[in-house]
């Protein structure tokens, strides 16, 4: 399918699937996570990880909400494999859906979206080269430094490249600081983002 169709069949399917106004109870509720919900756009994909080869890669969203990204990552990209993390129940099941929309006949061993937390060793420690794309912008210190302990105690193979592109930075990551980068996010047309690798 050409790129044109999927972007507008993406499009119709998550037109029903908002990742916003969500309903507020306890379960649903992250003592981590400041309450608010943005995401990157298909342009910001584009400008992050479009046009370049990432076969041999994984993909991970490590707060995927409902999915757009992971969706991107499997249709406009050429990742092996892509894993979304969402601990809400309600946009982990609207990722499910929009998974369900957009391949309908597909087997989808290569698209996964799990409920949970992200902080798992699973996500981190594999043997395989990885690119990591995490929206923590609204995540808290303690959760932050969380992540970066995750990264270096389980993401340390240098056999394996790993790449990491956050909104806000990882203070203490024994990775390699790349660059600043801007992509479009629905709150901003040039939200700054943080490259690492390894």
């Amino acid at each position: 399918m050409k790129h044109s169709k999927i972007k507008k069949k993406i499009n119709k399917v998550y037109n029903t699937l908002s990742g916003y106004g969500l309903t507020r109870t306890r379960k649903n509720r992250s003592h981590n996570v400041v309450e608010t919900y943005g995401e990157l756009t298909m342009e910001g994909y584009e400008q992050l990880l479009g046009g370049i080869t990432w076969k041999g890669y994984d993909f991970y969203d490590l707060g995927s909400g409902v999915g757009k990204i992971i969706i991107y990552s499997q249709t406009l990209s050429d990742f092996d494999k892509s894993i979304g993390v969402e601990f809400n129940k309600e946009r982990y099941k609207k990722a499910k859906t929009a998974q369900k929309r957009i391949f309908p006949t597909r087997k989808t061993q290569r698209l996964v979206f799990d409920k949970g937390t992200l902080f798992n060793k699973k996500y981190f420690n594999n043997k395989k080269n990885s690119v990591y794309f995490i929206s923590n912008l609204c995540f808290t210190e303690a959760m932050n430094k969380k992540l970066t302990h995750y990264f270096n105690k389980y993401r340390t193979n240098k056999k394996f490249k790993t790449l990491i592109l956050c909104s806000k930075e990882l203070p203490g990551l024994n990775y390699k600081y790349v660059e600043n980068i801007n992509a479009k996010m629905t709150w901003s047309s040039t939200s700054n983002l943080y490259k690492y690798e390894l």
